[in-house]
């Protein structure tokens, strides 16, 4: 998360009733959800080898479970496996492959995709999504779950790193019908993507200056790229 768990809570003071967090891969994140007293969670990852480890990986009494998300059901896809793990996504690697010349996606899995209201009748209210490029096909796939959503962190696109995939407007444009508004962006340098974290208007939460104004250096492929410019961007 390029946003932290920490900063969230310090800009926005949000405690959430659990998290359903898609895109699991190995439960990163699960410690930093343990520590803010973020509970119950779901975790829903698409490859079904990591899903012993990420049992592993999360609290005991978290939900695991391997589905692949998309907004039909029981349709074949194939799932593109990213050497990194991290970068797979039922999507055809684009732009990444420039990006990231060191990640390659060599093998692949079929498998049968799902929507997640057939899978959950009842969700927590934060979901953090992280499905590379799929984010809206998660979405609609969602049907009327989302009405019991108060937050939404998510990975997004700005360039075409996956064929097809969503856009940041895209999902702006979904998630403002849905009474959705973004509080923050923070980019990964210029490589085309980043994070985004969304609330209900209803909230009338207010951006943080302290999380919109933070300068950040990203590693070692940008070092010395500050971004001056992306306070003004972030609340157009």
């Amino acid at each position: 998360m390029l946003i932290t768990v920490k900063e969230l809570v310090k800009a926005w003071s949000i405690e959430p009733s659990g998290v359903i967090h898609i895109g699991a891969h190995a439960g990163e994140e699960s410690s930093d959800y343990e520590r803010h007293n973020w509970a119950p969670v779901i975790w829903v990852e698409a490859n079904p080898h990591l899903i012993s480890r990420l049992r592993e990986a999360v609290a005991r009494e978290d939900t695991v479970l391997c589905a692949a998300l998309w907004d039909e059901n029981q349709i074949s896809m194939e799932f593109n496996i990213a050497t990194n793990g991290e970068s797979s996504s039922l999507l055809q690697p684009a732009l990444h492959l420039e990006e990231y010349p060191e990640i390659h996606f060599e093998s692949r899995i079929t498998l049968q995709t799902s929507r997640l209201d057939s899978l959950l009748s009842e969700i927590p209210n934060f979901l953090n999504l992280d499905v590379q490029g799929a984010e809206l096909k998660v979405l609609r796939g969602m049907g009327n779950l989302i009405n019991s959503l108060d937050y939404i962190y998510t990975e997004i696109n700005e360039a075409e790193l996956y064929v097809n995939c969503a856009k940041l407007n895209d999902l702006e444009n979904f998630l403002e019908i849905a009474g959705f508004k973004r509080l923050c962006l923070r980019r990964y340098g210029r490589s085309g993507w980043g994070d985004a974290f969304f609330a209900r208007k209803k909230l009338a939460l207010n951006p943080s200056l302290r999380v919109l104004t933070k300068t950040f250096i990203f590693y070692s492929k940008i070092r010395g790229y500050i971004a001056l410019n992306f306070l003004r961007r972030l609340i157009k």
